[in-house]
Order: C-alpha cells, then structure tokens, then sequence
C-alpha cells in the first residue's frame, strides 16, 4: 500500500512524484526549491566591469516539469536575468516566434512528445540566431552537439551560471558561431 504525500513543498515550488510499474520496481523523486547559497548571488547593484557585456538577459526556460522550470528560472533570476518559463517545446516556439530576441534558451533534454534535438530543431528554425544549452538529469542525447552548451541536472547555481557564459560568450565572439 502506498500512502500519499502532501508535501508543503508544493506551495512553495516543490513536488515529491512517485512511478511504479509490476515487475520494475518504484521510483520517487523529490525536487525541493534551489536557492543559491549566498556567495553564489551576484550583485545587481552595479553594472560588470567587462566592455559590451549585456547587464541583463532575456532566458527562455523550456521544462516540463514546472517545479524544475520555476526552480531554475528563480536561480537565473537570481543574477539579475530576464527569465519567461514555458512547460513544452510548442510553448517554447510560441515564445520565440512572439519575441525571437531571447539571448539563451535553457532546453530540458526530455519532454513528453518531442526529443532534444527534434525540439532544437524547430528553435533554430524559429529563431535562427538563438543560443540553446541543454539542461538535462540523463546523458547528453544524440544530436547533442548541435546546441551551443550542455550542463546536467542538478547543477548548482554557479555550475548554471558558468554553462550559461561559456554559451553566451561564444555567442558575442562571431569566430566561435
């Protein structure tokens, strides 16, 4: 017998999921909200020192999982980012085709009814010009290699962050596109 779990963590950006099947055993998860530890903030007080380097970034978070989307688009926000969450990779193109001047797209490898490289795919035609990393829990799917970074769930927040500004700063460097 499997008892529920009505965890507070719900309210709060949390979720406890439980899979089962006969013969395969049970799976449960717990995704608990991330806050970065506190010398992990960036000050947004004051503008980086870098020449020409954008003060704030519009992210697209694209995940399924809504507690992961909100979770992870609370750390990027944390830096002082723009962040808009989508739940699919339809919501994603949406959003492109609505406002294709995102600066980074965060990609969940695995979603119901699409795959990685087929949601990538359909970005890149969306919006050519976009910089995708894939943010996944399992390996780096095949086709990969056509996104501009690739960082494993969890990561921490600085391990985010430095995913993000290697794909970024290729991106202002045009020898590396």
């Amino acid at each position: 017998s499997i008892t529920p779990i009505a965890p507070p963590s719900g309210t709060q950006g949390g979720a406890i999921t439980c899979a089962s099947a006969p013969g395969q055993g049970t799976t449960m998860r717990m995704i608990l909200p991330v806050e970065p530890a506190p010398h992990e903030r960036l000050d947004t007080s004051a503008p980086r020192s870098r020449p020409g380097q954008r003060r704030h970034r519009r992210v697209l978070v694209v995940d399924d999982d809504a507690a992961v989307a909100r979770a992870t688009g609370r750390v990027i926000a944390s830096r002082g980012d723009e962040v808009q969450l989508v739940l699919s990779a339809a919501d994603a193109l949406s959003a492109l085709q609505a406002r294709p001047d995102f600066d980074l797209v965060v990609l969940d490898c695995e979603m119901p009814g699409t795959t990685g490289p087929h949601a990538l795919h359909q970005l890149r035609e969306a919006a050519p010009g976009a910089r995708v990393l894939y943010y996944s829990g399992t390996e780096l799917p095949e086709g990969a290699a056509r996104a501009d970074g690739f960082v494993a769930k969890p990561a921490q927040a600085r391990e985010l962050f430095a995913a993000m500004d290697r794909v970024l700063e290729d991106a202002a460097d045009p020898a590396e596109r």
